[in-house]
C-alpha cells in the first residue's frame, strides 16, 4: 500500500490539473482513509477530508496518509465505502467518481479468510451502499493492488462486483506509478460518456423501437453491441482507458456476476461459504482514499500495496465501445 500512497502524494497536483483539462471542469477532490476496527487496529477506523478544488489543500490531505497497523487480513472497507457515499455533498449535476483502492478484502466476505470480525465491522453493509451509489449515479472504480489482493479468496470477485453494480470498472493494478494515469483517464472517460448521454440513450431507444416494429428480438447484450457499432460508424469517439496486462479476466473472477446480484453481505457470504477457497490470506495492510471530480466532476481518490511489474495504461479517444455502452446503460437504467 505504501507505494500507492507515495504515488498519490507525488502526483496529486498533476491529477487535479489534468482533470481540469481545458479549464471548463470544476474539479473537486475529497479523501477518505480507513484502517480497521479495534482491537485489530487502534489508531482509527476512518478519516474524512472535505471536497476542495485547491491542489495545495488536496496535497495536504494525501500527505496525511501512511500505511500502518492491521491485525487480521480484512479491513474496514465497509466503513470507508459508506463515508465516501454519505459524508460528501455530491452534486446532482456532476460526474461523480469514487476511486476505491484496495489491497485487502472487507470483513465478513467468507469463512475462507482470516477474519477477526471486530466489534462494529457490520455497522454498514457495502452491498446496500453500492446500490445507493448507483441510485445517486456515483461511479465506482475499484483498483485492486496486486499481488496482495489476489491472495485472498474471492477478493477480486467482490471488488469487481461492486464496481459493476454502479456501472464502473475494476482494474487490477500492479504498478503504483500508474495510479495517477488511472485516475485522470477514468475521469476523462466518464465525463465523455456523460456528455454523450443523450446520443447513447437515443441510439438504444431507436434500436428497441426498430426491433419492435420489425418483429425482431434482441438481447440486451446485442442491443448495446449494435448501439456501439452504429455510433462508431457515425464517428462518435470517447476517451477509453486501457490497462495492458490486466491479469484478471472472467476466468479469474468467476463469482463477480453472482456477487453483484446479492443484496446484502450476508447473501454474499452465504453463497461464497459453499464454494471451495481460492488462495491464501493476504499479507499486507490496506488504506483507503477517495476524491470528488466534477465538471462538475465529483471524484474520490485512494491508496494501496507495493509491487512493480511491466504494465502500462493509456487513455485516448476511440470509437465508443460496447463495454462503455453497457456500463453506461446499466447505471442509467436504459
Amino acid at each position: 500500500m505504501g507505494s500507492y500512497i507515495k504515488s498519490a502524494q507525488d502526483s496529486i497536483r498533476t491529477i487535479i490539473t489534468e482533470c481540469k483539462a481545458d479549464g471548463k471542469r470544476d474539479v473537486k477532490f475529497g479523501l477518505v482513509t480507513y484502517r480497521d476496527h479495534p482491537p485489530e487496529d487502534r489508531s482509527y477506523v476512518t478519516k474524512t477530508f472535505s471536497f476542495t478544488s485547491s491542489p495545495v489543500l488536496a496535497k495536504q490531505y494525501v500527505d496525511t496518509m501512511a500505511a500502518d497497523g492491521g491485525g487480521d487480513g480484512p479491513e474496514a472497507v465497509a466503513d470507508g465505502l459508506h463515508d465516501a457515499l454519505a459524508f460528501f455533498p455530491w452534486s446532482l449535476s456532476a460526474v461523480k467518481i469514487v476511486v476505491f483502492i484496495a489491497d485487502a478484502p472487507p470483513h465478513g466476505l467468507s469463512k475462507h479468510q482470516t477474519d477477526g470480525l471486530p466489534p462494529g465491522w457490520d455497522t454498514h453493509d457495502p452491498m446496500v451502499d453500492v446500490v445507493q451509489m448507483l441510485q445517486k449515479e456515483i461511479i465506482l472504480y475499484s483498483v485492486g493492488c496486486e499481488p496482495a489482493l489476489g491472495q485472498t479468496s474471492f477478493a477480486r470477485d467482490w471488488f469487481k462486483a461492486i464496481a459493476e453494480v454502479t456501472g464502473g470498472r475494476y482494474l487490477s493494478l500492479k504498478n503504483a506509478k500508474l495510479l495517477p494515469q488511472v485516475i485522470i483517464g477514468g475521469a476523462s472517460e466518464e465525463t465523455d460518456l456523460e456528455k454523450n448521454a443523450a446520443l447513447i440513450e437515443e441510439e438504444i431507444v431507436s434500436i428497441r423501437q426498430e426491433a419492435s416494429s420489425e418483429g425482431k428480438s434482441y438481447t440486451e447484450d446485442e442491443i448495446f453491441e449494435l448501439a456501439a457499432k452504429r455510433m462508431g460508424e457515425k464517428g462518435l469517439k470517447t476517451t477509453q482507458g486501457l490497462l495492458s496486462d490486466i491479469g484478471v479476466g472472467e476466468e479469474q473472477t468467476p463469482f463477480s456476476g453472482r456477487i453483484s446480484e446479492c443484496k446484502t453481505m450476508k447473501e454474499v457470504s452465504d453463497m461464497l461459504n459453499k464454494e471451495s477457497p481460492i488462495p491464501s490470506p493476504p499479507q499486507s495492510d490496506m488504506l483507503y482514499s477517495y476524491p470528488d471530480m466534477s465538471e462538475e466532476c465529483d471524484f474520490a481518490a485512494p491508496a494501496a500495496s507495493a509491487h512493480f511489474v511491466e504494465q502500462s495504461y493509456s487513455a485516448m479517444p476511440q470509437a465508443i465501445s460496447k463495454e462503455q455502452v453497457t456500463r453506461f446503460a446499466r447505471r442509467k437504467g436504459y
